[in-house]
């Protein structure tokens, strides 16, 4: 298993869980580099990649499409498209040189589909995922690299009850009643 992610992250502790099983590389899924880099290490390390999952991703401050932030925006969209399609890129260009095929999995969401309001940056990158990777599975196929996207549905939690406030706080309305809709 290789854990890629920023220097300040928690994973860390995880990479220490998983022993000599793991390599832990710190870099950034916006900075192609980073990721080429990550996918060299793995190929000295285990021999080749099989599977690169595609997990980072961020939500974004929740606000109108009028008054949405460029900066926010723009790190929506670097973060959650640019960091897929770079370990994307990266993986099946190993799978390739190594001959042996793959698999890799994007991480999309509902809000793809959904499109909650005052979440902008954020269902649009999602929907910059699908659309990666349909084409990436089509293209890739040949080489025997599966390129599928999850979409994992609503779950409860911190980021939840942010999510929920914030849009209940957008539109004037109770927690309850916001929630209830957006379970619907």
């Amino acid at each position: 298993v290789v854990l890629f992610d920023l220097p300040s992250s928690g994973v860390s502790a995880l990479h220490l869980s998983l022993g000599d099983r793991s390599l832990l590389v710190h870099g950034s899924v916006v900075v192609a580099e980073d990721i080429q880099k990550c996918v060299a290490e793995a190929e000295r390390t285990f021999g080749y990649v099989d599977v690169m999952v595609n997990n980072a991703g961020v939500q974004g401050p929740l606000g109108p499409v009028l008054s949405y932030p460029e900066n926010a925006f723009r790190q929506v969209m670097d973060v959650n498209v640019c960091g897929v399609f770079f370990g994307l890129q990266a993986a099946a260009q190993s799978m390739i040189r190594c001959g042996r095929g793959g698999v890799v999995v994007n991480l999309s969401s509902l809000a793809a589909a959904r499109k909650p309001e005052n979440m902008v940056a954020y269902n649009a990158s999602k929907a910059a995922v699908e659309s990666i990777t349909a084409t990436a599975a089509k293209e890739l196929g040949p080489s025997s690299i599966r390129v599928v996207a999850v979409a994992p549905g609503l779950l409860t939690g911190r980021l939840w009850t942010t999510q929920v406030q914030g849009q209940a706080s957008a539109r004037g309305r109770r927690f309850q009643d916001q929630e209830a809709e957006m379970l619907e």
